[in-house]
């Protein structure tokens, strides 16, 4: 997370590149790998046990946007977060994972240089399941997710992008889900992605 928070910093402050990185018309695809942390701790047993919905894991992905200006590119994304294990009372344990589908937003802050922060937002949809070890018990909860983030882009030649992205998203599930308290899922992915940059003026 601190080496996301200084790529941004040292982005806002090298000089612009004289040709424009990004115009209308620009179009990037990008492959994403990093980790998933779930947020999201819930009471079972009427509130006797309190657990993580999972531990750390494997988050990937992939998003297509389309730039209708320099500034803002239109998409969508796709992110699939396979949590860590977690124990739970009796010796059993849970493997959750995550998939959002989402429609996302892209605000570059700086579209002429070849070091670029941004922001981004999503809506979309997603889905959680959970399974117990021994089989004794899955659910699966599908529910309305937004997510907001930010991170940065580089490019390594003229169509190469790499970057880095930090991400939180919100899913909202059955409240009843696996028998747990609530109904709110945050999940944090850290990113690295690499992508090809096509198109524009």
């Amino acid at each position: 997370m601190k080496k996301i928070v200084g790529l941004l910093a040292l982005s806002l402050l090298l000089p612009l590149r004289a040709r424009a990185s990004i115009t209308a018309g620009t179009q990037e695809a990008d492959l994403n790998l990093g980790i998933a942390d779930p947020l999201t701790s819930y009471n079972a047993n009427n509130g006797a046990i309190t657990n993580s919905i999972g531990s750390v894991g494997l988050g990937i992905g992939a998003d297509y946007v389309y730039y209708v200006n320099k500034w803002i590119g239109l998409g969508g994304d796709f992110m699939y977060d396979a949590y860590g294990s977690q124990s739970l009372s009796g010796g059993q344990t849970s493997q959750p994972d995550e998939m959002t589908g989402l429609g996302i937003a892209k605000f570059q802050i700086r579209p002429d240089s070849n070091l670029r922060p941004y922001g981004l937002v999503g809506l979309g949809w997603g889905n959680l399941s959970d399974t117990v070890s021994g089989g004794t018990f899955s659910a699966v909860s599908n529910g309305f997710a937004y997510a907001l983030g930010g991170g940065v882009d580089y490019d390594i030649t003229k169509n190469i992008v790499a970057g880095a992205e930090l991400r939180w998203t919100n899913l909202t599930v059955n409240n009843n889900f696996n028998g747990a308290g609530f109904h709110d899922v945050g999940d944090l992915n850290i990113l690295a992605h690499i992508g090809y940059k096509f198109g524009g003026r």
